[in-house]
């Protein structure tokens, strides 16, 4: 993680598949065959608490309006 920045890159590929069969044999040479299904990347951000905190004030106030201070709708919940 640098400066709250996480990066994942992740890759998978085909392999043999003899899952539950015991009798199952497995090419020596199976590596060389093998094929790249998916490429992913992600990048995920690490807020501190503090910024959730205030954007979370920031919305309820917004939510509430000028004169519904109980921030209800007038639904009933």
């Amino acid at each position: 993680m640098v400066e709250g920045r996480h990066d994942i890159y992740a890759e998978v590929w085909t392999a043999p598949c003899g899952i539950g069969d015991t009798t199952a044999t497995v090419d020596p040479d199976w590596r060389d065959r093998q094929v790249c299904l998916v490429v992913a990347n992600q990048v995920a951000m690490a807020m501190p608490g503090s910024v959730n905190s205030e954007k979370g004030r920031k919305a309820e106030a917004v939510r509430r309006g000028p004169r519904n201070r109980s921030g209800l709708s007038g639904a009933k919940l």
